[in-house]
């Protein structure tokens, strides 16, 4: 979805700027560049990284809200309890264009998760976190990817038209 400032103000989309690891990073542009050469015509728009984000988060919010609240507190607590230090991990900002719905549903899913891990930390003396925006959406993007990878790059070539029109 290709908006300039202009109309992303009156259509009321928001840039929103995110920090995820190299190695995501990496393997996004490759799906990308596939996802491009399998379109391989002049009359098709290409996709970029943002299309992409946009669309792993848009999957994530709808998985999310689909299996649950506790059912994906838990499973986002599994994944920030095993997620490697993030101290030791070189991270690069990519952006995705999202409307104002999905940026609330993300920070209701933040605010929810985070008092999720509360409970957890004062009922059964686990460790605590405090997420932000940013673990959230790092973690959309590795399921989403995760998920793409086991699917054919047409298919994925459909999701993102769906997604752009």
């Amino acid at each position: 979805m290709k908006l300039n400032w202009f109309e992303r103000a009156m259509y009321n989309f928001k840039r929103v700027s995110f920090l995820i690891d190299i190695k995501e990073h990496s393997n996004l542009e490759r799906l990308t560049h596939a996802i491009n050469y399998t379109l391989n015509s002049d009359d098709e728009e290409d996709y970029d990284l943002d299309d992409l984000s946009r669309l792993l988060i848009q999957q994530g919010i709808e998985q999310a809200l689909d299996l649950g609240f506790t059912p994906f507190s838990k499973a986002f607590y599994h994944f920030i309890a095993n997620s490697e230090d993030t101290r030791k991990t070189k991270f690069k900002q990519i952006h995705a264009t999202l409307h104002s719905t999905e940026i609330k549903a993300i920070n209701d899913l933040v605010a929810m998760i985070n008092e999720y891990l509360e409970d957890e930390q004062t009922n059964h003396g686990q460790e605590y976190y405090q997420i932000d925006q940013n673990d959230l959406l790092r973690f959309f993007i590795r399921k989403g990817y995760e998920s793409f990878r086991n699917m054919p790059i047409p298919k994925v070539v459909k999701l993102l038209q769906k997604a752009s029109s």
